[in-house]
């Protein structure tokens, strides 16, 4: 089994189509959006009149795949490279 990555207790909050929520989340082919700000949300998305809006909270569980940004105290692993 890999080592567990590092994973904080980082909660974000943001908004979305509640309709999105009700129907599309862990469906849509392409994702879907989440905003920073209800604000933001309701500027972007001309249908939440009509569909609502939700608050969300997304948190990290696990790394699934590191990427070359990571750095060490996220990936777990040292630097091979010194940086510049």
């Amino acid at each position: 089994m890999e080592k567990q990555a590092w994973v904080g207790e980082r909660i974000v909050r943001g908004y979305m189509c509640k309709v999105d929520w009700d129907h599309e989340l862990g469906s849509a082919l392409g994702g879907n959006r989440i905003y920073p700000s209800a604000k933001n949300c309701i500027e972007d998305r001309g249908c939440i009149n009509e569909c609502g809006m939700v608050e969300v909270e997304v948190r990290l569980r696990r790394v699934v795949r590191r990427g070359r940004f990571d750095s060490p105290k996220q990936s777990g692993k040292p630097r091979t490279k010194p940086r510049r």
